[in-house]
């Protein structure tokens, strides 16, 4: 753990990348070393910090005299360059982790999702937004997280205005036999055919309003099979199905559908008034037959999971909601002010980097309960290294004899405070993994 925790900062890399990139052409006193641990060290602070916080850190922390104006003039493309290239290896780093048994029937199971997020309005050329929340500029993290490894495979940064269905194909990081869990953001019949093809395999939740055929394309009506499973009190109908989308482009799928309870009919139904009413459109018909049941497709075949199973396995995408919340609470990924752009892209490849180191701890520390069946909570864990940020920094810049400081101190939490917690009532991330190991 350590040597992989350490590459990630190694100083003689570091270098040749910045030359590269040409962020550094000759030998400075602000070596690209510590402009990137001085981004590291304040990523905690939301982004708010100026550059005068830069200069009295790295006179503080390494005896280092930097003038304002030269430090500003640091920050360029040629810099954002160099963070993006050292996300870029940290990826590499992160995937060489040890592996858990979870879930043995798949490969991998990857939890796919993005998070968006304003940017000060000066940037609305390079980052353009929606506009529906009134921001005129805004970024969005494209994320994917393997589970059985607790690591991160994919992150990168595009416009808020990137649509997630052009993000549905063409993923290098599928492989034959893995699981993959998304929301109705990427459902696509190009994204479930790719995970077809290369002999993977899917969970969704189907949109409203899909069409599904039988074998022998006579198309499904919905009304006379919720009629069936009231009438015969089922907990659900299972079919094979065609799910529909152009001519060309049905696809085979293994269909649960199933009721829900009233309560949750009408909050649904509420909710879809709500925004029909800010959009001057009107519920119909069809979606309100829609708001009274849950529709789940995969191709996981029977004999590997039941259909009592599905919707279990699927809750566990939320795991990406709470690492999303982590973020924005403890890293304050989401929060910017105006600067200049490519300070701005520094601060946010710092922060990527961070968490990824960060995560790697994490992985380490959750390997050591495995056996146990002890899951630790990423949320948790990340609130606790806000309170050691001074063993983090100490580890950081000072070596190994902090880093196992910082380790000592991880395991000891980890036993009583950083472990996940179930809410009364719910099915949560402890019970699903025990009962899919």
């Amino acid at each position: 753990m350590k040597s992989e925790f350490y590459e990630a900062i190694d100083g003689a890399l570091i270098d040749e990348i910045a030359h590269k990139h040409g962020f550094c052409k000759r030998k400075r006193k602000l070596t690209p070393r510590n402009f990137l641990e001085t981004i590291l060290l304040r990523a905690h602070q939301g982004n708010q910090e100026s550059l005068m916080d830069h200069v009295y850190e790295l006179r503080q922390n390494r005896n280092i005299s930097v003038r304002k104006q030269s430090l500003q003039n640091k920050f360029s493309c040629q810099a954002v360059a160099f963070m993006r290239e050292l996300l870029e290896h940290q990826l590499k780093i992160s995937n060489r982790l040890s592996d858990s048994s979870i879930l043995n029937s798949f490969s991998k199971v990857y939890l796919q999702d993005s998070t968006r997020f304003g940017l000060p309005d000066q940037l609305k050329d390079d980052y353009p937004c929606f506009g529906g929340s009134g921001a005129q500029a805004g970024a969005q993290i494209q994320f994917v997280y393997e589970l059985r490894r607790q690591q991160v495979c994919q992150m990168e940064v595009y416009s808020a205005k990137r649509n997630d269905a052009h993000l549905s194909v063409n993923n290098h990081w599928l492989e034959k036999d893995a699981l993959v869990l998304r929301d109705l953001g990427y459902f696509t019949s190009d994204g479930f055919k790719e995970i077809i093809a290369k002999q993977a395999y899917f969970i969704s939740k189907a949109k409203p309003k899909t069409t599904f055929y039988t074998l022998d394309n006579q198309k499904i009506d919905l009304k006379n099979l919720l009629n069936r499973i009231k009438q015969h009190g089922l907990q659900y109908i299972e079919e094979n199905l065609i799910m529909g989308f152009e001519k060309q482009k049905k696809v085979p799928v293994r269909v649960i559908f199933s009721t829900v309870p009233d309560s949750v009919r009408e909050q649904r139904l509420r909710n879809a008034q709500k925004n029909a009413r800010t959009r001057n459109w009107t519920v119909t018909k069809e979606y309100k037959l829609w708001a009274g049941i849950n529709v789940f497709i995969t191709n996981i075949p029977t004999e590997v999971m039941t259909p009592g199973d599905i919707p279990m396995v699927y809750r566990l995408r939320w795991q990406v909601e709470l690492i999303f919340k982590t973020w924005k609470s403890h890293y304050k990924i989401n929060l910017y002010k105006a600067v200049k752009k490519e300070r701005i892209e520094c601060y946010l490849y710092g922060s990527l980097i961070l968490i990824l180191l960060q995560f790697q701890l994490f992985s380490w520390l959750q390997y050591r309960f495995d056996r146990q069946k002890i899951w630790l909570s990423i949320y948790k864990f990340s609130k606790v290294m806000i309170h050691l940020k001074t063993l983090f920094r100490q580890a950081l810049i000072e070596g190994s004899k902090r880093f196992y400081n910082l380790m000592r101190m991880l395991i000891s939490l980890s036993e009583e405070e950083l472990i996940k917690e179930e809410k009364k009532g719910t099915i949560g991330y402890n019970s699903i993994i025990t009962h899919c190991l």
